[in-house]
């Protein structure tokens, strides 16, 4: 036993703190530099990187073999919290960027209505039925997401989904034809363009024609003029004239007001960051005078900005460490669950990746190959299943990369290869430490509980058994 394993199995099994404070000065350098290179020379990001490494080192410490190399296992630990991180920074500039572009395009909707209306119902004319049905519920029904998955017999995740590739079909038909603007425009301009205010009395009026059409002339007309005199048919017609009147007099008014609303919140949101704006414009001016003035005033300044900085950066590690708290109290309520809870757990995770494999299975039916990651599979999975939003996503990964058929490309010495995996154990009912995993081809499940033998070969930890089995890195 090295004595980096005497360090950690003095830290699990007496918790001793100067145990744990060797540990990390010997593996602090190894840990920052890994994450430091993963996410880009962020250097905050690396040290909150490292800080959740060591973190879940203090936790994990009694599910680790005491034969464990602590530096492997740390390294492939920050590679996995480091990506994570980067998804999770890359999502929120994402957000950004496309509430940037919603503020950018706001007082340019009216423009880009213009330019797509000549040839918008054509546009739309040479989509299939579906995703025109799709546009149509959406955005000319002003259905939201829920109503339009009702109707098309798909949950709303779904439907939401089928509306985005529907407008990127009818984004890409408009760009052919010369009309070329961003999807998040065409979007806008489908909000106000689709559906505009009919003038007021015209549904009385087209209803009323409508319903006197048919009885145009002749024998017809005399027919209708003879049940017209019934005073009770006269009466009811009359009721629901005015009924079609009112409700459509109701329903324009309330579709106006509520864009009347919208506008004057955007205005008003706009008038509060202009007023922020020029607040921060003349604070910053009158202590840019005061600098200029005495230079007792400039260090002054540059004291509270280094204050600032440090201060944004406590507010940075407060932030991870509620992060960290909270999964430390999930962590903790697992251990305190009954063992009927625990077993409700494990076939929710059973249940996760099986739902996940047969999608697999008919992703590769369809495409000839297995998909990369997990959004490939997600529009698959059955109609009834929650696993593509299931907060039980975060603690697996997709772990199949191969790009050919499974049946091209499994290595000889394996009877199959591990598609799925779960990043953390679990408490079983046991009381022992185990893994979920998804294997392909077959695409079935196995709760692998360490040590575990498979086929005649014995493993003492889930890193090697999961190095046996996985043939390419994780996906990320």
């Amino acid at each position: 036993m090295t004595d980096c394993q005497k360090l950690l199995t003095e830290y699990a099994e007496t918790g001793s703190e100067s145990a744990f404070r060797v540990l990390v000065d010997r593996y602090v350098n190894l840990v920052y530099s890994t994450a430091l290179r993963l996410v880009n020379g962020e250097t905050q990001l690396a040290q909150d990187v490292s800080q959740t490494v060591f973190i879940g080192l203090a936790q994990k410490a009694g599910a680790l073999s005491r034969q464990v190399m602590l530096g492997g296992w740390l390294y492939r630990h920050t590679y996995h919290v480091a990506t994570k991180a980067v998804r999770r920074e890359q999502r929120r500039h994402a957000r950004e960027r496309e509430a940037v572009e919603m503020n950018t395009l706001q007082n340019d909707t009216e423009e880009i209505a213009q330019r797509v209306r000549p040839i918008l119902d054509e546009a739309l004319m040479q989509l299939g039925n579906e995703d025109r049905k799709a546009i149509l519920l959406r955005f000319f029904e002003e259905q939201d997401f829920r109503a339009v998955g009702a109707a098309l017999n798909v949950s709303e995740d779904a439907a939401r989904m089928r509306v985005s590739r529907a407008v990127d079909k009818l984004h890409s038909i408009l760009t052919r034809r010369g009309v070329v603007l961003p999807a998040a425009a065409l979007s806008a301009g489908l909000s106000i363009e689709a559906v505009r205010a009919a003038p007021v009395g015209l549904a009385a009026k087209l209803a009323s024609g409508a319903l006197a059409a048919p009885f145009g002339g002749g024998i017809l007309h005399a027919a209708f003029v003879n049940l017209m005199n019934a005073t009770k048919l006269k009466a009811g017609l009359a009721c629901i004239i005015v009924a079609t009147s009112v409700a459509t007099s109701l329903f324009l008014q309330q579709r106006a007001a509520a864009r009347i609303r919208g506008l004057d919140d955007s205005l008003r949101r706009q008038a509060n960051r202009a007023t922020a704006l020029l607040a921060d414009h003349d604070r910053l001016a009158g202590v840019l005078a005061g600098a200029n003035g005495s230079k007792g005033q400039l260090e002054e300044l540059l004291r509270l900005r280094g204050e600032a900085q440090a201060l944004r950066e406590q507010t940075n590690e407060l932030a991870a460490l509620r992060e960290d708290h909270s999964r430390l109290r999930e962590q903790l309520q697992s251990l305190a669950k009954t063992p009927l809870q625990k077993a409700e757990d494990r076939v929710a995770r059973v249940k996760f990746v099986m739902n996940f494999l047969r999608a697999a299975r008919m992703f590769e039916d369809k495409y000839g190959r297995t998909p990369s990651g997990f959004d490939q599979a997600a529009p698959f999975l059955p109609k009834d299943s929650d696993a593509a939003t299931s907060p039980l996503s975060d603690n697996f990964e997709w772990v199949y990369q191969l790009p050919d058929t499974m049946a091209t490309t499994l290595p000889t010495n394996m009877d199959r290869i591990l598609a799925i995996r779960e990043i953390d154990p679990t408490i079983g009912i046991d009381g022992k430490w185990n893994k979920q995993y998804g294997f392909l081809p077959g695409g079935d499940g196995q709760t692998v509980t360490m040590p575990s033998t498979w086929n005649g070969v014995t493993y003492n930890t889930f890193e090697e058994f999961e190095a046996a089995h996985i043939v390419s890195p994780a996906a990320k």
